[in-house]
């Protein structure tokens, strides 16, 4: 509730500072100060403890001499990212267009990190705002003591970006620091020149603050309102559902964390009576959620430098007094959820708001003692990028959390390392997933794709993009061919003739007759030249070639792969298991054969790989696969309605496939998938919830989780992502429109509505 306020007084009390140099801004309690932003971080348990440790080195190492560190994370208006997209003349590119601005509009906010160091003083408390005077006494007349603070400071800064440096950690330059210090204070301006007057007194020329109880109001062009609240908590909030729900608040707001050293006395005053009082405290679970435990071992243990001193708190800015109530009740709704105490006791709100800019202590007046691995609770929420760490222009595509925060996602979870598997039953959508990236990759990288269809689900897809898309038939009936023996590798070609082979007799000759044929040129292998080698593992050639002679066609592989998007469709195969296999086994290794030629980007998508019993015979034969598309700049995408083959590969699911997806239909979740995704219930109760308001899916890189929504219904193009139950209404828009994308899709669009 805002009071409102009886009568305003203009601040006398601003913290006066001027710049040292370009990149550090010297305070008048003679500290110096050095911001680093960070363009890029990903929320991760792994990430949190990284850089508590960091900032821990930080604080209490003598070798910076830093007196505090403030952590500002900053909760702005989302900047439009401009995403370079492949020019085409097919639908994807308005499609994918239209998404990102849906995205956009869901998205208002985003979160910027910074991290201030704040140096020991140079000299005591200065002379009020003559900075000009001071700044060129210290320089002048303290040179030698000065120049070691520097020292430190360039080692801190230093220290924190090379650690950093895969989040683009670097420190602000003048004009940089300017803005940051004019967002602390609510202002926002942009192309400053900064003066030999103060900071504080430049960003605020053309404003007016006014302070009351428990709200503040600046005044100029336009009205700010504002109010801050502390937050007091032990617990270090790693859950990434509590991290997404601050990432999904919807308000300008400002985290500052300050942390500085504690004394060994004062953390003595702080902790020894009340661990005194632990010892007669039977309830375990009470001791390690209140992490009263940690700090009796650390204080047993004399570990005092591991305390520090931390205070913490909350600003939110708003340009209306409605629309901070509405802000203050999102926040303090998400903060006491997840068992954080919000204190209101500083209700004359000056030295709180003056108490982000970084050096100010004298607004830092509520300070608690904490563990340093306790510290920096919100220094990973720049970004929920559970994704590789990656510039922000090179994502794969952008969705909305359950919790309503931006995810951007990559395939990548680990370097060079995409393989991807969707799970989801029938009519689940992940066809429309699986293609929605396929549609993203082609826009955003220029990718080429094959998919293996096993039920023709994404023929309308691959006829959108004007690509090639082939049936394939046990007769010549529907034009496809190729020649399973022109392939260059000596094991894959031995592969083929494996799957080929019913007797245990034969499958022991197979390694032979591959050696034999490799030494054939492959364009000159037909079973005219090879039938000799062969009729020893696959019997009577006239049977073969009365059957398959459209599967040993040397002039039908110049056919294969002429486009950039290419979708096949076995389901006219799948009766016979051998046959399945075998055509997988090889489109699979041609098209990989290709790859390594062309050097381009390609995705292989496989549509329920459990299909095709014999499409890897052993787990060091999938290994391979994996490894050769990965290091060929490649990403295998399986999608799955049953995890049977997952657990087949057991370990190498684990290793090579870093990155899993559910989507579900329902809120019946096969135990299955419950193991293969360690979906907790808490997890499972958030899933179910979301799919009562949304389509979402489960994702999960590594050890991270998150629930995105994924709803494109306000979109035509939903018709083409997945061909279920639509071929015939392709089929009739072709014969309508002929094969033109641009004329057949409108038809196409009209008869699906």
């Amino acid at each position: 509730m805002i009071t409102q306020l009886p009568k305003w007084r203009v601040s006398e009390n601003i913290p006066f500072s001027c710049f040292y140099d370009s990149r550090t801004v010297l305070n008048t309690n003679g500290t110096l100060v050095r911001v680093v932003r960070f363009r890029d971080m990903r929320f991760t348990a792994e990430l949190l403890v990284r850089v508590q440790n960091l900032l821990a080195s930080v604080v209490s190492s003598e070798k910076y001499r830093c007196s505090a560190v403030w952590i500002n994370t900053m909760r702005c208006p989302a900047k439009p990212v401009n995403i370079h997209r492949v020019a085409t003349d097919d639908f994807a590119t308005d499609f994918s267009k239209a998404y990102s601005k849906l995205i956009s509009e869901r998205n208002q906010f985003s979160n910027e990190l910074y991290i201030s160091i704040v140096s020991e003083p140079i000299i005591g408390d200065t002379l009020g705002s003559f900075y000009f005077l001071l700044k060129t006494l210290i320089q002048k007349i303290q040179k030698v003591s000065s120049q070691i603070i520097v020292d430190a400071l360039d080692a801190a800064t230093e220290f924190i970006c090379t650690e950093l440096s895969d989040f683009e950690a670097a420190p602000l330059a003048e004009d940089e620091l300017l803005y940051f210090f004019s967002s602390l204070l609510g202002v926002g301006k942009v192309n400053m020149e900064s003066s030999v007057r103060d900071i504080a007194v430049d960003l605020l020329s053309d404003r007016k603050i006014f302070f009351g109880f428990n709200t503040f109001e600046i005044q100029g062009k336009t009205k700010l309102f504002g109010t801050s609240f502390r937050v007091k908590s032990f617990r270090n909030p790693s859950s990434p559902e509590f991290i997404g729900e601050v990432l999904g608040i919807s308000c300008r707001m400002i985290i500052t964390e300050v942390i500085t050293a504690a004394t060994a006395g004062a953390v003595k005053s702080k902790f020894e009576e009340g661990i005194e009082l632990m010892k007669v405290v039977k309830d375990e679970k009470y001791l390690d959620a209140s992490c009263k435990s940690k700090i009796a071992a650390q204080f047993a243990d004399g570990k005092f430098e591991n305390f520090c001193r931390r205070s913490f708190d909350v600003t939110i800015f708003s340009e209306s007094a409605d629309g901070l109530s509405s802000s203050i009740e999102e926040c303090g709704r998400v903060f006491i959820k997840h068992g954080f105490i919000i204190v209101r006791d500083d209700l004359l709100l000056e030295d709180v708001f003056w108490q982000k800019l970084p050096g100010s202590f004298p607004g830092t007046r509520k300070w608690e003692i904490v563990l340093l691995e306790d510290c920096a609770l919100f220094a990973c929420t720049h970004a929920h990028f559970l994704s590789a760490p990656c510039n922000s222009k090179n994502y794969l595509t952008s969705f909305i959390s359950s919790c309503g925060e931006l995810h951007r996602f990559n395939f990548y979870s680990e370097p060079k390392l995409g393989h991807t598997v969707i799970f989801g039953k029938k009519k689940s959508g992940k066809t429309a997933l699986q293609n929605f990236f396929l549609l993203e990759s082609l826009i955003k990288f220029s990718t080429e794709f094959l998919i293996i269809d096993d039920q023709s689900l994404s023929e309308v897809f691959v006829r959108a993009f004007d690509g090639q898309y082939l049936d394939v038939a046990m007769d010549s009936s529907s034009g496809f061919g190729c020649n399973l023996l022109d392939i260059e590798d000596k094991d894959v070609l031995a592969g083929i003739l494996r799957r080929f082979c019913t007797s245990a007799d034969a499958q022991n000759k197979v390694k032979e007759i591959a050696e034999k044929l490799i030494k054939i040129p492959s364009n000159k292998r037909t079973l005219e030249n090879c039938g000799e080698a062969l009729q020893a593992i696959l019997g009577n050639l006239d049977v073969i070639k009365q059957r398959f002679a459209h599967f040993f066609d040397g002039s039908a592989t110049r056919n294969l792969f002429v486009k950039d998007s290419v979708g096949i469709s076995l389901e006219g195969v799948l009766s016979s298991d051998n046959i399945a296999s075998v055509l997988v086994f090889y489109l699979l290794n041609k098209y990989l054969e290709l790859h390594m030629q062309s050097r381009r980007p390609f995705i292989i998508a496989i549509q329920n790989p459990a299909r095709f019993k014999k499409l890897f015979l052993s787990v060091s034969e999938c290994e391979s696969f994996l490894q050769a598309v990965a290091a060929n700049g490649g990403v295998v995408l399986f999608s799955s309605d049953t995890p049977i083959f997952i657990k087949e590969l057991a370990e190498i699911g684990k290793r090579y496939i870093p990155t899993k997806i559910l989507v579900p239909s329902d809120g019946n979740f096969e135990p299955e998938y419950r193991s293969i995704f360690d979906i907790s219930s808490s997890v499972l109760r958030m899933l179910d919830d979301a799919l009562l308001y949304d389509r979402c899916f489960f994702l999960k890189q590594g050890e991270e989780s998150i629930i995105l929504k994924f709803d494109i219904s306000a979109f035509e193009e939903r018709y083409v992502l997945s061909s279920q139950g639509r071929i015939d209404e392709m089929r009739a828009a072709l014969k309508e429109g002929g094969d033109n994308p641009n004329i057949w899709l409108p038809l196409f669009y009209r008869r699906c509505k």
